[in-house]
């Protein structure tokens, strides 16, 4: 079965984003990896330009970087569920990330665009539980947010390489 799916995706012109079948690592890889990630304000933007790090940068922070990317966050709750007292009982967490990826001393951006991840929480009546699962959902938030920012940045990037 597996040599099957491998012979049908050879013929269809597949090729993995983050790596090569024989091994070593892609162009993408290595783009990615050139990527530095500017200061986003507030601790929503330390969160979400560590997470950032671990995808793009495992290495650590690039020594020479080709790219800066920037990235702006906003943040909203909306109460949706509410008990027969008007208080409430579930909420949504939104995160919207505007990011742009410029070349390094560039004006115009390489890519730009906005990404959005919504995550439900549970409001109880004690305090504290509520602060831990909107945390909670913060970081997962977050999360998808690095996730699909990098996706996008890859997609870019192997984009970029099929044209060369």
């Amino acid at each position: 079965m597996t040599l099957c799916t491998a012979l049908a995706l050879s013929g269809c012109g597949f090729e993995p984003m983050y790596g090569r079948p024989s091994g070593g690592a892609s162009p993408v890889a290595g783009e990615l990896a050139e990527v530095s990630i500017a200061p986003i304000a507030d601790r929503r933007g330390q969160m979400l330009r560590q997470a950032l790090e671990e995808r793009l940068n495992a290495g650590g922070e690039p020594t020479r970087a080709r790219y800066t990317l920037n990235v702006t966050l906003n943040e909203s709750i909306e109460k949706l569920v509410f008990r027969r007292d008007a208080s409430p009982t579930l909420a949504n967490l939104s995160l919207v990330a505007d990011y742009q990826l410029r070349p390094s001393g560039g004006e115009l951006p390489a890519t730009a665009g906005k990404t959005r991840t919504v995550i439900s929480y549970n409001i109880s009546r004690a305090d504290f539980a509520t602060l831990a699962a909107e945390a909670d959902a913060r970081e997962r938030a977050v999360r998808e947010l690095a996730i699909e920012i990098t996706s996008r940045l890859a997609s870019h990037f192997g984009q970029s390489a099929a044209k060369r």
